[in-house]
C-alpha cells in the first residue's frame, strides 16, 4: 500500500510538471489561500499495513503569501482537520489488539512559495486573459499536534487555473512530516494529502496619478425609462459594484430591451480589486449626444439633456464648462489620482406613440400564417415607438415566414412620424418569395468522423418542404451524437461550397510556401481608423423616409467607441446562415499562430430532388461541423451528495433514471477519467471512470452516523459505452458496467456491487419525448468482514430484469422551469425462472407542473406513485434470519424508499413511512456490560406515493426563496393515503453554473402526520429502542428540538 501511494504521488508530480510549457497564472504582491484536502497517514500512527488503509481524514489550510521578489514569496499557513481510524484493531506482536482512535490535527508553519511559472496576462473572464494555469511549490517549517506535539516540515506542489478575477483554482498535493513526537514508528509521522487549492489575489484598484476615476454616474429625470439601460450606452462608465437586481437581470447591453423603469437595483459596494474606469472629458461631451439619441430611439423625441454636473470640476480640464464651480476637495496631479462623480439631468418629454400598424402583402398568404405574423408584432397601438422593438419585430416576422416554408422571405419596414401630434405610423412590407424545398444536403468539415451518420441524424431529405424549426431540430440531433464541437447549418449552393473549399486549399498552400519576399522584421501596419461622424449627421435610411424618422440605434456608438471590455462581439451571422451554435469548444490555450490552415473535408452530399413543385425552388443546405476533442483524460476532485447518488450510478444515456433517490450518504472523491468519442471511426463513445471515495455515513454535510460511525473509504469504477445511430439515425445503443465497493447506507457494512446494463434509447419531437429499453443486472455480494453472527448476515443476491423508461418534457427550461409540465413512467420485469433472486414487477410514474404567477413567481407541483409486486424468491439460506425483509421488499438497489431532498423533505433520506429500527447480532463472545448487538434501519416498502407544492419567489436573478409543503408515504401492504406525513418549510436557492445551491428546512406537525384514524405505527421512545419501532427524525438547534429535517444540496427538488 505504501509503495502504491508513493507511485501515485510520483505520477501526480510528473503530471503537474508536464503542464509547465502552457502554464500561465495571475498573482499580486499579496495573495490569500484556502486549501481543503483529503488526507491519509503513510508512516506512523494509523499508517497502512496488511489490512489496508488505517486512517483517513479531511484537512483544510489557510495561508497568506507576500511576494518579495518574483517568483519567490514568504508564506504563512495554518491548518487543521480530523483523522478517523479505519479498519479493525491493529494486531500487535504479542497477539493482542490495539485500537488507535482518530484524532484532531492542527498544523502551522512559515516558509516560502515559489511560482515556477507566473504570468499576468489576465483571468479567463478578462479581455485578453485565459484559463491557463500556474505551477507552484511551497515548503514550511512549523509545528503540528496529532496524538501529541511534533516538529513539522511540509512540502506542497500544485497547479492552478486563473478562472475569475481574483480567484484561481486547481489541484495540489502536500506531504507533512512530523518529527520527535509520539508516533508509533520511530517517533515519525508522515501524512499525505490531495485536495483543491483556491487562491485569491489581494489587489486594490488604484487610480493613476494625474487621472480621475469615475466612482458614480447618476441620471436624473427619467420617469418611464430605465436609468441602468441608458448608462449601458454611455462611454463614461462608473466603477463596478456588487449589487442586487431584484427580479430583473443584471446583464445589460446597449440597445437591448427592456427599457422600462421597473428595475429595482440595490447597489452595495465595490470589490477592492475592481478597476477604476478613467474619466475623459471629450467622451463625456459626446455622451450628451448619446443621451439625446437614446431617448429618441425609445420614442421620446422631445427628450433632452437639461444639465450636467462633474465633481470635481477640474476633471473637465481647461475649457470645461459646468453650471457652478465649487471648491474641490481633491485635484489630480503628479502625486495622486482622484475620484469623480458625474450626474446628468434629462427631460423625457412626451413620447411618440404608435397610432397605426399596417402589414402589406399579407393578403397573398394563408390565414394561419397571417395570424402568426400579427402575433409576432411587439409594437401595438398606443405603445411608445421603440426602435429596438421595431427591429426585433422585423426579425421575428422573417423567422415566422422561414418556418413556414419561405427561405427567401423579406420584411421591410417604413416609419412615418408626426412629432407634433406624437404619433407613429408603422408599415411592414412582406415579401414571401417562392416556397422552398430542400435540394442537395451536404456535410462538410467532418474530418475523421463518418459523414453518413451525421447526415442521417438530421432526418432531412431532398424534396422536403423548407422548415426552419426542422433544420434547428436537425442541428440539435447532430449535437446529440456527442462528438461535435460546433454545428452550423446554412443554405447555399454546391458550387459555392466547392469554391470555398478551393479557396481554403489555396490559403493552406500559400501559408506552407516560404515567403522570400517578406523582409525580416517587417511590421504590419494597422488600418487608420475611420473618421468620426457626428450623430446628427446620420443619414435617414430607405426604411425611414420621413426626416423625423429614427436613425439607427448604433448612431451614438459611432461617435466614440465603447471601452475595450464593452466592444460588441463580431458574431453576427451572415444573411444566408439559418442556424449556428457552438458546444464544447476548445479554449484555444494550446493554439499556435503558426498552426497550418486545414482545408475543409470534401462535401458529402445527397442527390438533388428529382422534381420541384411549380412555383417553388430547391434550397441547398450545407451542414458545417467540426469535431470536439475526440480523446479526453482528466483528473479532479469532487463531492457527490444527496439526490445525485444512486445504486450503481445508473443513467439511461444522458437522461436521469426515474429510480433517482436520496441517500443517507455522501462522499468526497478523486476522479480519474479517460474518454474516447470516435472509437473505430464510428462515433462510438467509451468512458472509463475511477473514483476513490471518502464516504460519510450521514446526510450531507453530516460526518458521523446516528450510531457514531465515522467516514470510511470506498471505490467506484465503471465503464460506459454509447453508440449513436446504432439501428437508425436517432437510436443509440448504451451499455455500462459499474463496480461499487463501500458501506451500504443505513446499514453500515461493506459490500461489492456489480451493476450492468445494455439497451437502446431514442428521442422524438425535438428531444421532448425520450424512450429507452434495457436489460439490467445487479450482483450484490456482502463483504466477508461484516463482523456479524451467521443469523444476522446479509446474503448475496442477484437480479436480472428488463427496464423501460419514457419521459415527456414540456418545460420551457429544464434547469429553471417556470412554465410547462414533465411526465415520466418506468417499468421493470424481473425473474426469468430463477436466474434472478426475485420475480417481481415494478412500476413508477411521476408528473410535474409549473405555472407562472407574474413578477417571476412560479407555482410548482409534483405527484409521484410507485408499486412493486414481489413473486417468488430464490436466495434464502438455512439458519439466516429474514431481518432485512428482502422477501417482502425486493432487491436493495430497486426498493421503493422515500424522504430526502427530492422526496418528502420532512424526513431524512430513507426514513419516510414504514421504517423499522431493529438489531443485528455482532460476532464474538458475549462480554458482560459490552455491546452484543447494534441497531439497523430497515427502510422501504412496495407502495409509495408522494406530493409536493412549491411557491418560488425570485429575490434577485441569482437568489430565490421557496415556500413548500410535502406529503407522502411508503408502505408494505397497500397505498395508505391517510398517512400524510405532512411537512412544510422554507427554502433558499442560489443559482450557480452547476445548478441552484439549495437549503431547505422542513417541520412536521404531529397532528397532520396521520388523518382519519389512529396511526398504526409504533414509534421509538428512545434512541436505544431497537425492537422494530419506527424512529422519529428530529432537528436539534441548540436547546430547540422539533420533528423535521434539514437538507443542503444542489439542484431543485423537482
Amino acid at each position: 500500500m505504501r509503495a502504491a501511494l508513493q507511485r501515485f504521488a510520483l505520477g501526480l508530480a510528473l503530471a503537474l510538471l508536464a503542464a509547465v510549457p502552457v502554464a500561465r497564472a495571475d498573482s499580486s504582491e499579496w495573495n490569500l489561500h484556502l486549501d481543503p484536502a483529503f488526507a491519509t497517514p503513510a508512516i506512523g500512527l494509523l499508517a497502512p499495513d496488511d489490512a489496508g488503509l488505517r486512517g483517513a481524514g479531511l484537512f483544510v489550510w489557510g495561508g497568506v503569501d507576500w511576494q518579495l521578489a518574483r517568483p519567490f514569496a514568504l508564506e504563512l499557513i495554518v491548518g487543521g482537520g480530523h483523522m478517523w481510524s479505519l479498519g479493525p484493531p491493529r494486531l500487535l506482536p504479542d497477539g493482542t489488539d490495539e485500537e488507535i482512535p482518530g484524532a484532531t490535527f492542527v498544523h502551522g508553519g512559515i516558509g516560502g512559495r515559489l511560482r515556477l511559472v507566473d504570468d499576468e496576462s489576465g483571468y479567463l473572464d478578462q479581455s485578453g486573459g485565459s484559463a491557463a494555469g500556474s505551477l507552484w511549490i511551497s515548503a514550511h517549517v512549523g509545528a503540528m499536534a496529532w496524538h501529541g506535539p511534533e516538529l513539522a516540515i511540509d512540502l506542497a506542489l500544485g497547479y492552478e487555473l486563473s478562472l475569475v478575477r481574483p480567484v484561481s483554482a486547481g489541484l495540489y498535493a502536500r506531504a507533512v512530516l512530523g518529527l520527535f513526537g509520539e508516533g508509533a514508528q520511530s517517533d515519525v509521522d508522515l501524512l499525505l494529502t490531495l485536495g483543491v487549492s483556491l487562491s485569491f489575489e489581494v489587489t486594490v484598484g488604484v487610480i493613476p496619478n494625474g487621472r480621475y476615476g469615475v466612482s458614480d454616474v447618476h441620471i436624473e429625470g427619467l420617469e418611464d425609462l430605465d436609468e441602468a439601460a441608458l448608462r449601458a450606452c454611455l462611454g463614461t462608465r462608473e466603477r463596478g459594484t456588487f449589487a442586487l437586481d431584484i427580479v430583473t437581470s443584471s446583464s445589460l447591453q446597449c440597445g437591448q430591451p427592456p427599457f422600462d423603469g421597473d428595475r429595482l437595483r440595490v447597489e452595495l459596494f465595490s470589490w477592492p480589486w475592481t478597476d477604476w474606469p478613467l474619466f475623459d472629458a471629450s467622451v463625456f461631451e459626446r455622451d450628451m449626444l448619446r443621451v439625446q439619441r437614446w431617448l429618441r430611439a425609445r420614442g421620446y423625441y422631445e427628450g433632452r439633456v437639461v444639465a450636467s454636473r462633474v465633481e470635481p470640476v477640474e476633471a473637465l480640464g481647461e475649457g470645461g464648462t459646468v453650471a457652478t464651480r465649487e471648491p474641490s476637495s481633491c485635484v489630480a496631479d503628479d502625486t495622486r489620482g482622484c475620484e469623480v462623480r458625474v450626474s446628468i439631468t434629462v427631460d423625457e418629454g412626451e413620447p411618440v406613440r404608435v397610432a397605426r400598424v399596417t402589414l402589406r402583402g399579407e393578403r397573398e398568404i394563408e390565414e394561419s400564417l397571417r395570424l402568426r405574423l400579427r402575433a409576432a408584432l411587439e409594437l401595438r397601438r398606443d405603445m411608445p415607438f421603440d426602435e429596438a422593438l421595431y427591429e426585433r419585430t422585423k426579425r421575428a416576422m422573417v423567422r415566422v415566414l422561414a418556418d413556414s416554408g419561405y427561405p427567401d422571405a423579406r420584411v421591410e419596414g417604413e416609419v412615418k412620424l408626426n412629432t407634433a401630434r406624437h404619433e407613429a405610423y408603422l408599415l411592414f412590407r412582406i415579401e414571401t418569395g417562392p416556397r422552398g424545398v430542400l435540394g442537395r444536403i451536404c456535410v462538410t468539415g467532418y474530418g475523421e468522423l463518418p459523414p453518413g451518420p451525421i447526415l442521417a441524424a438530421t432526418y432531412l431529405s431532398p424534396g422536403d418542404e423548407f422548415r426552419l424549426s426542422e433544420i434547428e431540430e436537425a442541428q440539435r440531433a447532430i449535437f446529440a451524437l456527442g462528438t461535435m464541437g460546433s454545428v452550423e447549418i446554412r443554405h447555399t449552393t454546391l458550387e459555392a461550397m466547392e469554391e470555398e473549399r478551393a479557396e481554403a486549399e489555396r490559403a493552406a498552400e500559400d501559408q506552407a510556401r516560404p515567403r522570400d519576399d517578406q523582409p525580416t522584421g517587417a511590421a504590419e501596419t494597422a488600418p487608420a481608423p475611420a473618421p468620426e461622424q457626428p450623430a446628427e449627421d446620420v443619414a435617414p435610411t430607405s426604411e425611414t423616409p420621413d426626416p423625423n424618422a429614427p436613425a439607427s440605434e448604433a448612431s451614438p456608438e459611432a461617435t466614440d467607441p465603447p471601452p475595450p471590455d464593452e466592444q460588441p462581439a463580431d458574431d453576427a451571422p451572415d444573411a444566408a446562415v439559418i442556424s449556428s451554435a457552438t458546444e464544447d469548444t476548445d479554449t484555444g490555450l494550446n493554439a499556435s499562430p503558426d498552426t497550418a490552415v486545414s482545408p475543409p473535408s470534401t462535401p458529402y452530399c445527397t442527390d438533388a430532388p428529382t422534381s420541384v413543385p411549380d412555383g417553388a425552388r430547391a434550397v441547398d443546405l450545407e451542414i458545417r461541423v467540426s469535431a470536439g476533442r475526440l480523446e479526453r483524460f482528466g483528473l479532479g476532485v469532487g463531492i457527490q451528495a444527496g439526490d445525485t447518488l444512486s445504486f450503481g450510478n445508473q443513467s439511461q444515456g444522458g437522461v436521469t433514471t426515474v429510480n433517482q433517490i436520496a441517500l443517507q450518504q455522501w462522499d468526497i472523491h478523486l476522479l480519474l477519467v479517460a474518454e474516447w468519442r470516435n472509437l473505430f471511426g464510428n462515433m462510438l463513445r467509451v468512458r472509463l471512470e475511477e473514483r476513490p471515495r471518502l464516504i460519510f455515513p450521514a446526510q450531507f454535510p453530516g460526518v458521523t452516523s446516528d450510531a457514531g460511525e465515522g467516514p470510511t473509504l470506498g471505490n467506484r469504477i465503471g465503464v460506459t459505452v454509447r453508440w449513436p445511430a446504432f439501428i437508425e439515425a436517432r437510436t443509440a445503443l448504451f451499455a455500462g458496467l459499474t463496480h461499487d465497493y463501500g458501506p451500504i447506507p443505513l446499514w453500515g457494512f461493506f459490500r461489492h456491487e456489480l451493476d450492468g446494463r445494455i439497451g437502446l434509447e431514442r428521442t422524438f419531437f425535438d428531444g421532448r419525448l425520450y424512450v429507452s429499453s434495457a436489460i439490467r443486472g445487479n450482483l450484490f455480494v456482502p463483504d466477508e468482514g461484516q463482523n456479524l453472527q451467521y443469523a444476522s448476515r446479509r446474503e448475496s443476491t442477484r437480479v436480472l430484469f428488463l427496464e423501460q423508461i419514457a419521459t415527456l418534457d414540456l418545460r420551457d427550461d429544464p434547469r429553471n422551469p417556470s412554465l410547462g409540465a414533465f411526465f415520466s413512467v418506468g417499468l421493470q420485469e424481473a425473474g426469468f425462472g430463477g436466474v434472478s433472486s426475485w420475480d417481481y414487477f415494478r412500476i413508477t410514474a411521476e408528473g410535474r407542473g409549473y405555472v407562472p404567477l407574474g413578477l417571476g413567481i412560479v407555482l410548482a407541483a409534483r405527484f409521484a406513485v410507485g408499486a412493486m409486486f414481489i413473486g417468488d424468491t430464490y436466495f434464502r439460506n438455512d439458519g439466516v434470519d429474514d431481518i432485512y425483509d428482502l422477501d417482502v421488499l425486493g432487491p436493495l438497489s430497486q426498493q421503493l424508499q422515500g424522504g430526502g431532498s427530492i422526496s418528502n423533505r420532512g424526513f431524512p433520506p430513507g426514513l419516510l413511512g414504514d421504517v423499522r429500527r431493529d438489531e443485528i447480532k455482532v460476532r464474538g463472545t458475549y462480554v458482560p456490560g459490552g455491546p452484543q448487538d447494534r441497531p439497523i434501519i430497515i427502510s422501504g416498502g412496495t407502495y409509495r406515493w408522494e406530493g409536493s407544492l412549491e411557491l418560488r419567489f425570485p429575490i434577485t436573478t441569482e437568489l430565490g426563496l421557496v415556500l413548500f409543503t410535502d406529503v407522502g408515504n411508503v408502505s408494505r401492504d397497500a397505498f395508505d393515503f391517510m398517512a400524510l406525513n405532512l411537512a412544510f418549510g422554507l427554502g433558499i436557492r442560489y443559482r450557480t453554473i452547476v445548478g441552484p445551491l439549495r437549503f431547505d428546512i422542513a417541520f412536521r406537525p404531529d397532528a397532520l402526520q396521520y388523518v382519519g384514524g389512529e396511526d398504526p405505527r409504533r414509534f421509538c421512545q428512545s434512541d436505544d429502542q431497537n425492537d422494530g419501532c419506527t424512529p422519529i427524525p428530529v432537528i436539534d438547534i441548540g436547546d430547540l428540538s422539533f420533528p423535521g429535517a434539514i437538507h443542503l444540496t444542489i439542484g431543485e427538488a423537482f
